[in-house]
């Protein structure tokens, strides 16, 4: 698909160039937590992965609420500010005394939950700031890319950014990115058409606890989708339990390498991303791809644990990262 409609909006590309900016250091964020905790905890670190995911989870359903509630515009520009303080926090503790555990949980749980916010709202405003369906599905696509792009870029440049600085100034790093797509959005504001106070639907009045109870109740009459979500959660688990906590930990335990070695696979993974793009372009979708796709991100995963040295890890890292492309052919 061409982005050239889209590259000709200047504020879709500053919102574009803002988010690929924040999405690349999400990625330096994970990097950083992550290695942390490795080095602090082994496989201890899990609590320290776990506290983010669950809030993540908790939060998310929030999320997904709230985003039609609030003023979205509003409500991104919170957050990202939010995210900015606390993750800025964290090489201030360290610059002043030294990061602990329960540092790096408290601002895991805080950031995933800010996250859980933004990203909603994110999507829900694109179409107020397209002014045609083909605008909308030209953009949509682009802002797809970011995080595949960050994924390599990100943990990709991790060596690089250690040869001349700490691995806590990565949080830095975090923190400048939120600015900047907290100060994009201030210049844009006005592309952001805003729900009229005086036409708010009827919904709106309920309470969360009431529009969850009715999305379990659509679930239960769609039971495709049903056992999907069941299915993509578990893998979600085991693919956090495996990437997050298992493949830094074979890293740095078993290869003994370094967490420039750890960025590195994550780029590898970032490379299998955009690849799958290419891979499942023209096909139709089925929700039998789904699972495809699993048995895909399985094989990879296989091939790392059998590894005994990076650059077959990196091949192994390739392969799995082709799954996450195949999930979206299923809907």
């Amino acid at each position: 698909m061409g982005f050239h409609r889209v590259f000709k909006n200047p504020k879709l590309v500053i919102l574009w160039v803002s988010q690929l900016f924040s999405a690349i250091g999400d990625h330096l964020y994970v990097v950083a937590i992550t290695w942390i905790a490795i080095k602090e905890l082994g496989a201890s670190a899990a609590y320290v992965i776990g506290a983010g995911t669950f809030s993540a989870l908790f939060f998310g359903i929030l999320g997904g609420i709230y985003a039609d509630r609030w003023n979205r515009h509003r409500t991104m520009i919170l957050t990202d500010i939010l995210r900015a303080l606390f993750v800025g926090l964290l090489p201030l503790i360290e610059w002043f005394s030294a990061l602990n555990v329960w540092h790096l949980v408290i601002i895991s749980v805080i950031v995933s939950g800010l996250g859980t916010f933004f990203n909603p709202s994110l999507q829900a405003s694109l179409p107020s700031l397209c002014r045609d369906s083909e605008l909308l599905q030209q953009t949509n696509a682009l802002m797809d890319t970011t995080h595949r792009f960050a994924r390599i870029f990100g943990p990709g440049l991790t060596g690089a950014f250690l040869a001349f600085m700490p691995l806590p100034h990565f949080f830095t790093l975090d923190a400048v990115t939120f600015i900047l797509s907290a100060i994009a959005l201030v210049i844009i504001r006005k592309a952001f058409v805003q729900k009229s106070e005086t036409k708010k639907m009827k919904y709106e009045q309920k309470s969360p606890l009431i529009d969850f109870k009715v999305a379990i109740s659509l679930l239960k009459n769609h039971k495709v989708l049903l056992w999907a979500l069941i299915s993509l959660g578990m893998v979600n688990l085991c693919w956090g339990a495996v990437y997050m906590v298992g493949v830094p930990l074979f890293t740095e335990q078993i290869l003994k390498e370094s967490a420039g070695a750890f960025g590195l696979i994550g780029g590898a993974y970032g490379i299998g991303n955009l690849l799958s793009l290419f891979a499942v372009g023209t096909l139709k979708r089925s929700i039998l791809f789904m699972y495809a796709g699993h048995i895909i991100l399985g094989a990879g995963f296989i091939v790392i644990a059998s590894a005994d040295s990076l650059s077959v890890v990196l091949i192994g890292a390739v392969i799995a990262g082709l799954e996450v492309q195949w999930e979206t052919l299923c809907c």
